[in-house]
């Protein structure tokens, strides 16, 4: 009994220490003055910047900042002391682009750093890359190529990770006429009505997904993708039992080979999105009838 309740004490005092240190970090916070962070051109953009100890201003803390066009600042300012912590900082556009103020804290031989940026007529931007001279007719002929094999989509309930909010499947469709499918995760909200849809695409390695309810509970629709045609809800051994055989270095095949199936994994994975934003209804809660859109809808 007396070593449960001396355990319990150390328990108590290991918490206690942890909730000071979380209380006495160091912040920095940078924020413009609008709260969309979007501005017009020629229009002044104000930055406060504050760095915080135990969420109070830390007087005569040293800073670096930056600012100016997103990777190309045009104020660099060093070893800068803020008396009372914090400093407002001022700058605009007059092309559409990003504005970002980066700061740097140094405090006890350590650096924090913090950021923002502010959007200028974002509207307004263009692509600034030219197009090869048949990049619209390869591009037409290979999105006609893929159209020929139909989605055949499958979806799964996976009960054990639906929320309060959102129902969530494991989902695959066809990319091969002789049936290779391609594997993901949808996470619809259970509220019928109409919602904006993501496609998370993945990055390098082979493993499971257990799909998004966290960005936007009950608000999007999310479908996040795997590229190794197998499914993406098995034990993680698996995957890595595929990642030290068939699948070793696979980025490297994937650059030729593997390139026309990515190419009809993401035109697929997007029509799908498209049809599912336009109207998500629910009927018993395992099945769903989805409206397509009056007219037509470009699917790249």
């Amino acid at each position: 009994m007396k070593r449960v309740f001396s355990l319990f004490l150390c328990l108590l005092c290991v918490c206690a220490v942890t909730a000071q240190i979380r209380g006495n970090e160091i912040r920095v916070v940078v924020s413009p003055d609008h709260s969309d962070w979007v501005y017009r051109l020629n229009e002044k953009c104000t930055f406060t910047v504050r760095v915080l100890k135990a969420q109070n201003l830390l007087p005569d803390v040293k800073i670096d900042y930056e600012l100016g066009p997103e990777m190309y600042p045009t104020e660099v300012k060093k070893d800068m002391v803020l008396k009372d912590g914090t400093l407002k900082l001022q700058g605009t556009m007059k092309t559409a682009g990003f504005l970002r103020c980066k700061v740097k804290a140094h405090v006890d031989g350590r650096t924090y750093e913090g950021l923002a940026t502010s959007a200028y007529a974002p509207e307004q931007l263009q692509p600034v890359t030219k197009l090869p001279a048949d990049f619209q007719d390869y591009w037409a002929k290979t999105l006609e190529e893929a159209r020929k094999t139909p989605l055949n989509p499958l979806m799964t309930l996976l009960p054990e990770r639906c929320t309060e909010t959102d129902n969530v499947y494991q989902v695959s469709f066809q990319t091969k006429a002789w049936g290779g499918r391609f594997y993901g995760i949808l996470s619809i909200p259970k509220k019928e009505g109409k919602y904006p849809a993501l496609l998370r695409v993945p990055g390098a390695g082979v493993r499971p997904y257990a799909g998004d309810t966290y960005t936007a509970p009950g608000k999007v629709i999310i479908l996040e993708v795997g590229i190794h045609g197998i499914p993406v809800t098995m034990q993680q051994s698996v995957y890595d039992a595929r990642a030290g055989g068939g699948l070793s270095n696979y980025w490297i095949s994937a650059a030729t080979a593997g390139m026309l199936l990515t190419i009809t994994v993401w035109r697929k994975a997007l029509c799908v999105l498209w049809i599912l934003s336009v109207r998500c209804r629910s009927t018993t809660g395992r099945r769903w009838a989805l409206r397509a859109p009056a007219r037509a809808v470009p699917c790249l």
